[in-house]
């Protein structure tokens, strides 16, 4: 799911009878009602101004307006494991292995953003969120195709330095919220720690927030292992979040 900027529209995913499409419901109301040609849509995500979603569907990143209106390709992707819309209009995405990606929102082929290690036994840069400015992304690193959720790392990337920093040894699933935290889930629990947005630190340790938030982490029969946790923020500081008990791993 995805919460607009101003926290007032709610956009998920959901199927009704045999059909999955995008679904938007106003806060203010108590349906939702679907969008137009979203079709078998998955992973819906806002533009940074709010007037857009984005979406994949079909082998391909789409884009539909908020307002009302046909969607519109934006390029060729294989299933998306997050994908992030910065105020430069670009949208920064992820897949099951490798680093991230980008692509001019108005459409265009995709271009390499950052590598994995491979020297450190990384196998994919996941969840990616743009950070404010423009030029920092929040993701996620993973070490095993099927990880487990308490042993990744919440990473920065800088565009202007090439440089990638672990912040969290630990999370998934990172997001920074206006009130000056670090979000992140770690099995099933919803944590926040401070941190100052202009020097790109932890200023103070984890705490937890919400216990038992559902995550897309070790699911029976699936290779959708994303590791996704299912709240949102929006940049007025409005949350939603599922909860559900969490399953937790099997020992080995």
């Amino acid at each position: 799911m995805a919460i607009s900027p101003d926290g007032q529209t709610l956009v998920f995913s959901a199927v009704s009878g045999e059909r999955r499409s995008l679904y938007v419901r106003s806060l203010d109301r108590a349906e939702a009602t679907p969008i137009v040609g979203t079709e078998g849509a998955v992973n819906p995500f806002f533009s940074a101004d709010g007037r857009w979603i984005g979406y994949w569907s079909a082998g391909r990143i789409r884009k539909v307006p908020l307002a009302g209106g046909p969607p519109v390709p934006v390029s060729d992707a294989a299933v998306l494991f997050g994908a992030s819309w910065d105020e430069a209009d670009r949208i920064v995405f992820s897949q099951a292995a490798g680093g991230l990606l980008e692509v001019p929102a108005a459409g265009g082929s995709p271009v390499s953003l950052t590598t994995v290690n491979r020297e450190q036994g990384e196998v994919s840069h996941r969840l990616p969120q743009a950070l404010p400015g423009g030029d920092t992304i929040l993701f996620i690193v993973t070490k095993h195709r099927f990880p487990r959720w308490d042993q990744t790392h919440v990473a920065i990337y800088s565009r202007r330095t090439g440089v990638t920093r672990v912040l969290v040894e630990g999370g998934a699933d990172a997001r920074y919220v206006s009130t000056g935290h670090l979000v992140y889930v770690r099995e099933g629990v919803l944590l926040a720690a401070p941190f100052d947005l202009e020097r790109l630190e932890l200023v103070g340790g984890s705490v937890g927030v919400v216990a038992d938030v559902m995550q897309s982490a070790y699911p029976k029969g699936a290779a959708r292992d994303s590791g996704a946790g299912q709240f949102v923020v929006s940049s007025t500081g409005w949350c939603t979040s599922l909860e559900e008990p969490f399953p937790r791993p099997k020992d080995p």
